[in-house]
């Protein structure tokens, strides 16, 4: 017979409460039968759950919609307010940021134009913290930070946010997630999760979670501004290949006798097709 320590059932119970917060945060507000229905744990259980994550903040209880017979059952939503994350998407001549609160609820978004052959990753980085402190002046004042996003146009490696290529800007081999780390916990004493990744294959996520893939197990996900990029959901998880770079169509040679692209192969897609000027 195995005995389930403390220690143990503390870990599953804040398994249990994540599970149901992203159910939240992905989905929106459900009530708290649904969230027995999603979980399988029992409707006691939910309750306790619920009310913990009520307790912190991260949760409220709403009256459902009226015009149902009975009672309107109470809907469980998260805090939009509670925690925020900092999203960056770095492109070829632009960077946009947004400050993004529980739930996926866009709190506050800036664009800034910039040139391309100035954009350097010591560039990038400044930009990055001006920008982050920007958007925390904008963050409400209960508000946890949690996180900070980075989509850079080019090959990443997922494990520590190194941009191995990223063409378009000129970059080669740039520990970038260091360099964001680094500079984030020198100004403000503490480093939030960073995640630093191929803008497509955010693209592809972000279109499984809340957009037009939403109810999709499979989806591909194309982008084309300059240059082309691709990210692929394969069963419901991304598809990012045994060296992490699948879903990298724009580097995908569709012409042998075409024009030399900054990735140093001849006749790409993206070089054959983008407006990208060579």
């Amino acid at each position: 017979m195995v005995t389930r320590t403390a220690a143990t059932q503390d870990d599953l119970r804040r398994h249990n409460r994540a599970r149901l917060l992203r159910h939240l945060h992905e989905g929106g507000a459900v009530s708290r039968s649904d969230l027995v229905a999603y979980s399988g744990l029992n409707r006691s259980t939910v309750g306790v759950l619920v009310s913990e994550l009520a307790d912190v903040g991260l949760v409220t209880e709403v009256a459902g919609s009226a015009g149902q017979v009975g009672r309107p059952a109470l809907m469980v939503q998260p805090a939009a307010e509670s925690a925020v994350v900092i999203a960056f998407d770095l492109r070829v001549e632009r960077t946009v940021v947004a400050l993004v609160g529980l739930g996926g609820r866009v709190l506050a978004r800036k664009e800034q134009r910039h040139k391309r052959t100035s954009y350097t990753p010591q560039a990038a980085m400044r930009n990055i913290t001006i920008l982050t402190e920007q958007m925390l002046a904008l963050s409400p004042p209960t508000s946890w930070w949690v996180g900070l996003g980075i989509g850079v146009p080019g090959i990443v490696d997922h494990a520590d946010g190194r941009v191995l290529l990223a063409p378009n800007l000129g970059w080669a081999d740039v520990p970038f997630g260091d360099m964001v780390r680094e500079a984030i916990g020198t100004q403000y004493g503490f480093t939030p999760t960073v995640a630093v990744s191929n803008d497509a294959d955010l693209g592809a996520v972000a279109e499984h979670v809340r957009g037009v893939g939403a109810h999709n197990r499979n989806v591909i996900y194309v982008s084309g501004e300059v240059g082309i990029g691709g990210g692929i959901i394969m069963d419901g998880r991304p598809m990012s290949g045994a060296g992490g770079y699948g879903g990298e169509v724009g580097h995908m040679v569709v012409n042998p006798q075409g024009v030399l692209c900054r990735c140093g192969a001849q006749g790409c897609w993206e070089t054959e097709r983008s407006r990208s000027p060579m």
